[in-house]
C-alpha cells in the first residue's frame, strides 16, 4: 500500500446563488448550491513509510 498525502489548501466554503437578483435564479428559475474548497492528492515515498511495534 503507498501512502497517500492531503493537503488542504483552503476550507471549504458553502456557496449559493438563491438571490432574486442573481441571472440564473431570475433567468431561468434555478437556484444553485455548491461547495467550494482547494487542496491536493498524491503519493509519498514508500520509503518513509514506517511501522512502529511497540515491545
Amino acid at each position: 500500500m503507498k501512502p497517500l498525502i492531503y493537503r488542504s489548501r483552503k476550507a471549504p466554503q458553502f456557496v449559493a446563488l438563491d438571490k432574486p437578483t442573481d441571472e440564473s435564479v431570475f433567468m431561468r428559475k434555478k437556484i444553485h448550491y455548491s461547495v467550494e474548497m482547494r487542496g491536493n492528492a498524491g503519493y509519498g515515498y514508500y520509503e518513509m513509510a514506517v511501522k512502529v511495534v511497540n515491545a
